[in-house]
């Protein structure tokens, strides 16, 4: 598209937004000529991507600007019944006394579900949170991996692997923390937009965008906590340092994560955002 715009001579100024990065990407997906004519721009979704891009990429930093990606808030919204209906659809042994850790996602060998299994596992034979229970939800190739491994493991009745679903909402009210042990390419995951949205605190590796928002944040406060990748000690000391607080202190995560996706991750917001540095452009264009 920038080389046709550019060929072509044309005053239209080119916005790519982009998601997660690939390092097989080529620095012309951003704009091509038209970046040394300064008649594009990046839109990013996460701070890492827009470094990823600048280091991997070559594209000047100045014509990058992040607009976080955002969630649709007004959808989440707690209620009684939507708690009752969580513990229908989602039953486990010890349903009052459980810890639920949740993990939304495909089954597939980078979403690394099999590194919470093993987590569980440090957990209950430690005693450290020996109530532990992981609520799988999702679909993909590695679905029977995941099932011989919760026998050679056993902790059957400490896991529910479950089909994918189209209404999370239920999902994320069943569980206590929300969990992504990734270890494949992500940009920054809806998944912890969606459980932060619903005072979830959640615990993901520390790479690509999720640091961005899982941790301390000054404004806001703990949303939880990140580990190394592949770490299934660190994974489940992190699980621990959520689970094995007071209710009052999760209390406080699950609403600094709230605030926090409230004021900077509210899909209409960020849209506007986008918008803005739509008619920005298109004001400079047509002046020159």
């Amino acid at each position: 598209m920038g080389e046709c715009i550019a060929a072509a001579k044309l005053k239209t100024f080119l916005i790519a937004k982009t998601g997660t990065p690939d390092p097989s990407y080529e620095k012309s997906f951003y704009g091509g000529p038209l970046l040394a004519q300064g008649q594009c721009c990046v839109i990013t979704i996460a701070k890492y991507t827009k470094d990823f891009i600048v280091e991997n990429m070559g594209v000047p930093a100045e014509l990058i600007t992040n607009v976080y990606n955002g969630t649709d808030t007004a959808k989440f919204k707690r209620t009684p019944d939507m708690a009752a209906e969580a513990l229908k659809r989602y039953p486990c042994a010890t349903p009052e006394k459980a810890f639920v850790v949740g993990c939304i996602g495909s089954y597939e060998e980078r979403k690394a579900q099999s590194l919470l299994l093993k987590a569980a596992k440090k957990l209950i034979d430690e005693k450290t949170l020996p109530n532990v229970h992981c609520l799988l939800v999702g679909e993909g190739p590695d679905k029977e991996m995941l099932t011989k491994l919760i026998d050679e493991l056993g902790i059957k009745d400490h896991v529910s692997l479950c089909d994918f679903t189209k209404e999370p909402f239920y999902v994320f009210e069943r569980c206590n923390v929300v969990a992504l042990p990734s270890t494949g390419k992500e940009g920054l995951p809806n998944v912890l937009l969606e459980a932060l949205a619903m005072e979830k605190p959640c615990v993901a590796t520390a790479k690509y965008g999720m640091p961005e928002v899982v941790g301390t944040f000054a404004e806001y406060g703990m949303t939880g906590y990140t580990f190394p990748s592949g770490d299934v000690d660190a994974l489940a000391g992190a699980i621990v340092k959520i689970g094995g607080v007071s209710a009052e202190e999760q209390a406080k995560m699950a609403k600094a994560g709230k605030d926090m996706v409230f004021a900077e991750h509210d899909k209409v917001k960020q849209f506007e955002k986008i918008l803005e540095i739509i008619k920005a452009k298109a004001k400079a264009a047509k002046a020159s």
